[in-house]
């Protein structure tokens, strides 16, 4: 069984310089002393080890810290709202646009942005440059604004 695969040269240097190691590679042939090189198989089994081995360490690692304790699944209101400031009220199609700040739940940054509302009533007494606190989330690619409250 070949372990590695060779280009066949026809020249007798060559095959004279190749000769003694595939012998070392495959584990046969004479030797004048003790057979320091491993066999190709040896070196590949240890190699692959190796690099079990080493991937499983970071791995093992993680599940043996402690685990962080779960956040309470019922957070507090305040702790998902954003500030913002009302630029224009859309009571016909339900939309309000709001310069808002980071908005941590969804990861997005301070921008200005339409947002949809589903409860119409949120947008009653809403007017442009009214500052905001609110909670929003997406639904499929629409930002949905849940909750609204004044400023004072």
């Amino acid at each position: 069984m070949s372990c590695a695969t060779v280009p066949v040269r026809r020249h007798a240097a060559f095959r004279a310089a190749v000769a003694p190691v595939r012998r070392a590679a495959r584990g046969t042939g004479p030797s004048d002393g003790p057979n320091l090189e491993f066999p190709m198989r040896s070196i590949l089994l240890r190699a692959a080890f190796a690099a079990a081995f080493t991937a499983a360490m970071p791995a093992h690692a993680q599940t043996a810290a402690p685990a962080a304790p779960n956040p309470p699944s019922a957070a507090p209101a305040a702790a998902g709202m954003a500030d913002g400031e009302v630029r224009r009220v859309d009571l016909e199609n339900r939309k309000v646009t709001l310069r808002h700040g980071e908005i941590r739940n969804l990861q997005m940054p301070p921008m200005t942005m339409v947002f949809e509302v589903r409860d119409p009533s949120l947008l009653a007494g809403l007017k442009p440059g009214d500052k905001v606190r609110f909670s929003a989330r997406q639904v499929g690619s629409a930002y949905v604004v849940d909750a609204v409250e004044p400023v004072r």
